[in-house]
């Protein structure tokens, strides 16, 4: 079994979405935040990057989209073991799951 700290430091802290960028024909999301992005892979860390290959990309950008129109906080949980790999997002930090508050 794991303990719930072992996944702790994949968390952003709170903050609020800045940027939006979708459209993309690959499906994927990208957006920025107004505090410094949550990095641990070390990822290319301009835009943090939904790929519908590690989430659910219709999901998030709903909450993304209600998240920046209300100035909710959010934070961002990341994945700490690879970057995306998906064309337009490769590089950049990969996005799995999103808490809003």
């Amino acid at each position: 079994m794991l303990s719930a700290n072992v996944f702790a430091d994949d968390w952003s802290e709170k903050t609020t979405i800045k940027e939006i960028v979708a459209g993309y024909k690959e499906r994927i999301v990208l957006f920025t935040t107004t505090k410094p992005h949550h990095n641990p892979k070390g990822c290319e860390s301009s835009y943090y990057a939904i790929t519908e290959d590690d989430a659910d990309l219709n999901l998030m950008l709903s909450m993304l989209l209600a998240a920046q129109r209300s100035g909710a906080e959010i934070q961002i949980g990341v994945d700490s073991s690879k970057c995306a790999s998906i064309s337009h997002a490769a590089g950049r930090i990969n996005v799995t799951r999103i808490k809003s508050y």
